[in-house]
């Protein structure tokens, strides 16, 4: 019982991540920010840019970038965690 508990927890935890990848794709888009730009502005190192996207979903974009990407793009991180957490829906941010 603790086993499915846990990959419940975890299924959800990864659900929640592939959302908030999708919110700072979805900014991205609609500021006109690539990747490449979060490179050339030091938000991000060369070596995340490679599945950046691929990278916020599992969880494994240093805390530290990803709280630059979110400050340049104007996140606000609360609003960002009830959007994803209350709506499970990128386009609820707005």
């Amino acid at each position: 019982m603790c086993q499915g508990s846990q990959s419940s927890r975890e299924e959800s935890w990864a659900k929640l991540q592939q959302v908030y990848a999708a919110l700072i794709k979805a900014q991205m888009e609609k500021q006109g920010v690539s990747v490449r730009q979060l490179v050339e502005e030091r938000k991000i190192k060369a070596s995340q840019r490679n599945r950046f996207y691929e990278r916020v979903a599992e969880g494994s974009l240093p805390c530290k970038e990803l709280n630059k990407v979110l400050a340049r793009l104007d996140i606000d991180q609360i609003r960002a965690a009830l959007t994803v957490r209350c709506f499970a829906d990128p386009d609820a941010y707005e």
